[in-house]
């Protein structure tokens, strides 16, 4: 649904949640600020938002500006340098704004590269500024667990009734829509697929807390439960394999050793199916069905076409798929997608911020030592994005939930930064997310 585009639309439980949250993010502690921003993205439709001269403020742009205003109010503005990641994603923006501007030849792509950059910067260098160490981190991770409470229970009331209760704010439909007998829940998001891959993006992060001792542990494994029955009631193939891909990711943090022998393992297979394989490797996503109903041929074919049209595509991207083929109009793939904005260039500096913020997940690992609630801490990030980067091959992210992937990615950066300072600091015993488990 895009009629609320351009358009003020605040209902009033929008406006008062709106003013609550602005209050945390104004005056309380860092953590607060950025759990204020996922309370926020889980709770209100994509249609909220305010006009302003044909600007385009959402609800989670609005949760940004407050942000940002605390940063100059209280004067939050220093942060550890700039690393190759956080120079990697200003250049991505900007280059891929600039190249989608020059593509289109229209003044609404020029806005429109502004409100990405907008929510591309605001938010990575906002949570960059707010989430420093592992003490922020941890109380992210139980805020993510206790929330996931009771938004299940506004799910699981969609699956039994079909009716959904964010339909009061506008931009989701009322009725829940039914595929093969199956409700797909999708609570305030734009799409069912978006909603579970919300959920299965942020399980990582409340694993942070089963290392601890107490109540807090418990609480995290309600939350990861809660967050497996809201994924699982979206009924949506998508999800479902980032479900799988984050409890894979998750029960590696225990198993770091064998990390480079997956990789190594991955890498090895891909090769010997497609040199066995009559069709390319990509061709095993048509015949993935994971929940019936499935479009995983539709998938198959996009990538198949993009692979084929390498030329049409790869300057400066392409304005249409519609001639690809039938229904290849729509663009369930992330990379693709970034191919199609900006060519080349602009796929390549997106897969260089997701190597780069790998690569800074496993330094800020090697800098966490052996205490495993420190891993943790550190392995989320890494983790998140590991199940975000495999689902991109069948899903291309809009509305809120692209807060879930800066998240990870200005996370990682904050503490690959953190981590150089305090290495050059030879008398500085610090490490990041060394905090007691009662913190």
């Amino acid at each position: 649904m895009t009629d609320y585009y351009n358009t003020t639309i605040f209902h009033p439980a929008a406006i008062a949640l709106l003013v609550i949250l602005a209050i945390p993010i104004l005056i309380a502690s860092r953590s607060s600020a950025v759990i204020c921003l996922i309370i926020g993205t889980a709770s209100v439709s994509a249609a909220q938002r305010l006009v302003i001269a044909g600007l385009d403020f959402n609800f989670l742009r609005l949760l940004v500006v407050l942000l940002w205003a605390r940063i100059a109010i209280r004067g939050e503005w220093a942060m550890p340098p700039l690393r190759a990641l956080d120079w990697t994603i200003v250049a991505w923006i900007l280059i891929g704004s600039a190249l989608y501007a020059v593509q289109q030849q229209s003044m609404d792509a020029v806005v429109n590269g502004a409100g990405r950059t907008f929510d591309t910067l605001g938010l990575h260098f906002g949570i960059r500024a707010m989430v420093r160490d592992g003490r922020d981190m941890r109380r992210i991770a139980l805020a993510i667990a206790l929330l996931a409470v009771p938004l299940v229970v506004v799910f699981l009331i969609e699956q039994f009734t079909g009716r959904n209760f964010f339909s009061a704010l506008g931009g989701v439909p009322q009725r829940t829509i039914v595929r093969d007998g199956r409700l797909r829940c999708q609570g305030p998001f734009p799409h069912a697929i978006l909603a579970g891959m919300f959920w299965a993006a942020l399980l990582p992060f409340v694993a942070v807390r089963l290392a601890d001792r107490g109540y807090t542990r418990w609480v995290a494994a309600l939350g990861m439960v809660c967050g497996t029955v809201i994924v699982m009631t979206t009924a949506s193939s998508t999800p479902y394999v980032g479900l799988m891909c984050a409890f894979f990711a998750i029960s590696l943090a225990w198993m770091r050793w064998s990390v480079r022998y997956f990789q190594i393992g991955s890498l090895v297979l891909m090769v010997v199916l497609q040199i066995a394989m009559q069709k390319p490797i990509w061709h095993l996503m048509g015949r993935l069905q994971i929940v019936s109903g499935s479009t995983g041929y539709h998938r198959y074919r996009l990538i198949d076409q993009a692979v084929r049209r390498f030329t049409e595509w790869a300057v400066i991207g392409s304005r249409s798929t519609a001639h690809w083929g039938y229904g290849l109009n729509d663009v369930t793939n992330q990379y693709v997608m970034e191919g199609l904005a900006g060519g080349v260039l602009r796929l390549g500096l997106f897969i260089a911020v997701l190597v780069l913020a790998f690569r800074a997940v496993g330094r800020t690992l090697k800098f966490a030592g052996k205490n495993q609630s420190a891993v943790l801490v550190a392995w989320a990030p890494g983790a998140s994005l590991f199940v975000q980067a495999f689902c991109f091959i069948s899903i291309t992210y809009f509305g809120q939930i692209i807060l879930v992937f800066y998240l990870p990615l200005a996370i990682a950066a904050s503490f690959d930064a953190t981590r150089a300072v305090v290495a050059q600091r030879a008398d500085s015993p610090r490490r990041i997310g060394t905090q007691p488990a009662h913190a």
